[in-house]
């Protein structure tokens, strides 16, 4: 499960970061079995991940990591 798909959490920008996540799923999403959508990201994120996931035809899931006290 590819967690946080569009959480750009090394600050490299949406668009570098969009960039290296399509090539990504280009060259490794046969790999991956489901993007995941995130109660503790925003919902303008996760409406990304549901677009992507109908773009790669991947499912979605939630919760495809854990947090100890979220």
């Amino acid at each position: 499960i590819l967690n946080h798909p569009f959480w750009d959490e090394a600050g490299i920008g949406a668009h570098e970061h969009a960039h290296i996540l399509g090539r990504l799923l280009e060259r490794h999403g046969e790999h991956i079995h489901a993007l995941e959508l995130n109660g503790l990201r925003s919902w303008a994120e996760n409406r990304k991940v549901i677009w992507l996931a109908r773009q790669t035809g991947h499912p979605v899931i939630s919760g495809g990591d854990r947090h100890g006290l979220e």
